[in-house]
């Protein structure tokens, strides 16, 4: 008898798989002899089910079968892979659920056993389980995963991708397969890779896969690239300070983006102080010359702008063309007060790079296609003519003296004719100042709608963006110390019904000096002497809400915001979102919930009067208003406060009364979200229903609703949810009230957010969007966004693009030791060294968040060793690896050294923006690397390299000591 004879009889006979096993073994023990050797009588058996499975695919009771035999030592794992594998490739077995049955076979097998991948799928003593034919059998599966039909029924793409995962993690040599194998296994992980649109995960590990194979084989072929790398080393003399290409706007694009997408943090765009620094230490660092600088700077700042998707191409406009110039203009002053270059020489430097990039046809004329669009999306018609990007950029450098009016009018004979800022104009006509223009337009007795629509020419106009600003601030400077919040709450009422205005403040200036004002008189302002009590709380409110739309739109909540002597912060807000017992309110907070309470949830009330709103500070109320919820809906629930009297107290919040007290709504809502989570389902009911009532009013301040959103998502689930054994409750409109407010569609349809970006209207910017339901489930591949972000911003690179690697995202979303050792391990082998060095130099070397961690010294002193010990035991040239980290080494500590020295002579600070000194990171990088010694021969390279190094010894002499 035979195995497939014995095979087909036990499963017409519907055998168990264990006596099934026990009848192989038998059948084993009477055929085993020197013809019938134990591994063809296992690879027999293994042939006998897959043939009865090609005629029943997906039969459970054959894989079960299989199993057991696995389990039970008679058919090991790898040669029932190695067979499986031969059946793929003859096309024995082509259903794609059995494919996947048997994926999941192998898989849930080798997890079971416990066993590393190398012991338990590779085998020395069986040619078909030999690494060369395993690798050929996983791509082969791989491309028929990813060619067949997709079905609901089965996931082969995602077990075929386990599987080659597990089948690369068994192979640790690559030096051991023939070299004819190697150039099979290259010509199919490259076809793969060209051909095939693969998950993340999966990419990595085949690029990878190819790296090693380009390293190991003496073909002319697979070396060429790998020769190429080798080949560019960094100098010619020895020494590895070598300064930045010439044609380099990766660089400056870096640093400019990084600008913007700060622009409310330290660091930013608005703070004049430290944007200039970094210009400094990015001028230091380049070692160009004034012409080359400028020039450069210009053109990544245009190509950020023609780059940019319409939603964003007008905050980069805005910051190219409204904000640059002033920054540049501050930088050239420091510059010239320094004892450099002249001013002469700046302003022949300024000349040549305008010059220039007049030149580039191409930019430009993006530049202006995407700002045409967005203006032409965004009225539904075609617009009217608009400045050119040019004409805005010639316009700014010479309002802020860069370029002189005799240059402009001989280059550019045509710039007077052209059309230029409307706003600046019509200030010309009116014989008045932008800023005073701009006033006049925006005045509190004009209707709503009209001041919004000046709001809306503003923030298309970047010429009027800095007269806008400072008219903001100003405002908040000169009437924030008065408290008289009359005119204050007048702009805050505009930006919050236009958010995106904050984004052209945020460009110029400090918004946190414009917040600390507003938190000065969140906590101060009262109402026990004002004339009209309701009117002076309605203002109130509207600062209220200012402050939560630019907390909610920046991430700024754990900033101190400084006013004179006082320090302060946003803390109010996070107290006013928790609920508390009655007896651990603080004074004054016990007497007026008292007050508060029995005006709005007492059946005899007669409602709220100037009194109780003279003798209750705003910041108070503020405070105990989600305490007031609780404790009616608790109340509700035992019975002890009537429904209707409830609704009642609601309706102060909801109805013709709702625009007094709305303002508080923001901690009101996030309290009862709370109770729904924490709170026992008697007044589950209440709260449901109260959050309605809330929220779907019509004076429910759309800010509220935004602030709410994500959390409304992830409380209540979708549809009818049960509130007792009789009741349930319909999420519907709240839930649709939620996605409407984020500019979501419907349930089922999400989308994936960007990573950059936008100046458009809404209460979030795309670069931190709000928290979403189960983030991982709706893009798969949310988990690898850093290394997406990586392989995009290098391939920008390499095409001569302006990149961005959002480094606070990355680095919430995969550990700071990770994501850096993903770069050097994963990504940049494949690369060239120069596109690494200005992307590695940028992510160490970012200012960054006080609550982030500082990433150079995360990666010279726990991702280098370990990076050190990966490349001494890898199959790699040794030489090659060296010379990469040399390069980001010496590239890093130069950056950060002058990052330093233009903080202490910029700003005056005699702090460490990188989280330490960098005399401090060379000694213990040179400890680290000496006390390591002949243990690491690639340590051994780096050390040898930055000693010999002249210019690195003399910006670190600490290294040596």
């Amino acid at each position: 008898m035979s195995f497939i004879e014995l095979t087909r009889n036990s499963y017409q006979s519907g055998l168990t798989s264990k006596k099934w096993v026990k009848l192989c073994r038998l059948l084993s023990s009477k055929l085993q002899d020197e013809y019938h050797p134990p591994p063809t009588l296992q690879q027999a058996m293994a042939h006998s089910v897959l043939a009865l499975l090609h005629d029943h695919p997906g039969d459970s009771a054959l894989r079960d079968y299989l199993k057991t035999a696995i389990q039970e030592g008679e058919l090991p794992l790898y040669v029932f892979l190695a067979v499986f594998f031969e059946s793929i490739q003859t096309m024995a077995i082509q259903d794609a659920d059995t494919l996947h049955m048997l994926c999941r076979v192998v898989l849930e097998c080798h997890y079971a056993s416990g066993k590393l991948p190398e012991e338990s799928i590779l085998s020395n003593n069986y040619a078909g389980a030999e690494p060369a034919n395993l690798i050929q059998g996983a791509l082969t599966l791989t491309r028929f995963a990813n060619t067949a039909a997709i079905s609901p029924f089965h996931h082969l793409h995602t077990s075929s991708s386990e599987l080659l995962i597990l089948v690369l993690s068994s192979v640790r040599d690559y030096t051991q397969i023939a070299p004819s194998q190697v150039i099979a296994i290259f010509n199919s992980a490259t076809n793969v890779l060209s051909d095939l649109h693969l998950p993340t995960d999966v990419r990595q590990v085949l690029e990878t896969l190819v790296l090693h194979l380009m390293q190991v084989s003496n073909d002319g072929r697979l070396s060429h690239d790998t020769h190429t790398l080798q080949s560019q080393r960094l100098g010619s003399n020895g020494d590895i300070s070598v300064p930045a290409p010439e044609t380099d706007i990766a660089s400056c694009g870096l640093v400019l983006q990084s600008l913007v997408i700060r622009r409310a943090n330290e660091f930013g765009s608005g703070d004049t102080s430290h944007a200039v620094a970094q210009l400094v230490a990015l001028y230091r660092w380049t070692t160009w010359s004034p012409s080359i600088f400028y020039r450069q700077l210009l053109l990544a700042a245009a190509t950020i702008v023609a780059q940019a998707r319409n939603d964003q191409s007008l905050l980069y406009r805005a910051f190219v063309t409204g904000r640059l110039p002033r920054l540049v203009s501050a930088f050239e002053r420091f510059m010239i007060s320094d004892g450099g270059a002249g001013e002469a020489e700046w302003r022949n430097a300024m000349h040549h790079a305008i010059t220039f990039l007049a030149q580039r046809d191409q930019i430009l004329q993006k530049c202006d296609q995407n700002h045409h669009e967005l203006l032409n999306s965004d009225s539904g018609s075609p617009s009217a003519p608009s400045p050119t990007f040019l004409c805005e950029l010639l316009d700014q450098l010479l309002e802020a003296g860069l370029v002189e009016h005799s240059f402009v009018a001989t280059k550019f004979p045509s710039h007077p004719n052209e059309v230029h800022s409307r706003l600046r104009s019509a200030a010309q006509d009116a014989g008045v100042e932008l800023e005073s223009y701009l006033e006049s337009k925006l005045l509190p007795e004009s209707d709503l709608d009209d001041n919004l629509k000046q709001i809306r020419k503003i923030t298309r106009d970047p010429c009027s963006h800095f007269s806008f600003s400072e008219l903001i601030r100003k405002r908040f400077m000169n009437q924030g110390s008065s408290l008289d919040i009359e005119h204050l709450s007048h702009y805050c009422r505009l930006l919050n019904a236009y958010p995106s205005a904050l984004d052209v403040i945020c460009l110029q200036a400090r918004l946190t000096d414009i917040l600390a004002v507003a938190i000065a008189i969140i906590e101060d302002y009262d109402c026990d002497t004002v004339g009209d009590p309701q009117s002076a709380v309605r203002q109130f409110g509207e600062i209220v809400l200012f402050v939560q739309v630019a907390l909610a739109r920046y991430p700024l909540k754990a900033e101190k915001f400084v006013l004179g002597d006082r320090r302060l912060t946003a803390d109010i807000f996070e107290r006013a979102n928790v609920p508390y017992r009655i007896e651990d309110l603080r004074e004054p907070e016990p007497h007026a919930f008292k007050l508060w309470y029995k005006a709005l949830f007492d059946k005899n009330s007669e409602g709220i009067d100037d009194n109780i709103l003279r003798s209750t500070r705003p910041k108070t109320f503020l405070r105990i208003a989600g305490t007031l919820f609780s404790n009616a809906i608790r109340m509700c629930a035992m019975g002890k406060l009537d429904k209707d009297v409830l609704h009642n107290g609601v309706s102060f919040f909801t109805g013709y009364t709702g625009t007094l007290l709305n303002w508080t709504l923001g901690g009101v809502i996030k309290v009862l979200l709370r109770e729904l989570q924490q709170r026992r389902p008697e007044g589950h009911l209440h709260t449901c229903e109260v959050l309605q009532m809330l929220l779907l009013s019509p004076t429910c301040p759309p800010v509220i609703l935004h602030l709410s959103a994500g959390s409304i998502l992830r409380s209540l689930p979708k549809g009818l949810i049960p509130m007792s054994n009789t009741e349930t409750f319909d999420t519907t409109p709240l839930r649709h009230a939620a996605l409407q407010s984020l500019g979501m569609p419907p349930e089922g349809q999400y989308t994936v957010f960007s990573n950059r970006t936008s100046l458009t209207q809404g209460y979030f910017s795309i670069s931190d969007p709000p928290a979403l339901p189960n983030a991982a489930e709706l893009n798969p591949d949310w988990l690898h966004t850093p290394i997406n972000t990586l392989r995009t911003a290098l391939d920008e690179v390499d095409a001569g693009k302006v990149p961005w690697v959002d480094i606070d995202r990355s680095c919430l979303i995969m550990p700071p030791t990770k994501f850096l050792f993903t770069l050097f391990i994963e990504l940049a082998p494949l690369r060239q060294i120069e596109a690494l060095r200005r992307i590695s130099t940028f992510i160490l070397t970012a200012p960054r968040s006080p609550r982030s961690p500082p990433l150079l010294p995360i990666f010279l002193h726990v991702t280098l060793p370990a990076l050190l010990q990966w490349f001494d035991s890898a199959a790699t040239d040794q030489s090659l690896a060296a010379e990469l980290l040399v390069s980001t080494i010496y590239s890093a500590m130069t950056a950060a050294l002058h990052l330093e020295w233009a903080l202490q002579n910029v700003c005056s600070e005699e702090r460490s923006p990188l989280g330490e000194p960098t005399s401090s990171m060379a000694r213990r990088l040179g400890g680290d690397l000496r006390r390591q010694g002949s243990n690491s021969p690639v340590g051994s390279m780096i050390l040898k390299r930055l000693t010999s190094s002249q210019s690195f010894i003399t910006n670190f002499p600490t290294f040596v000591s």
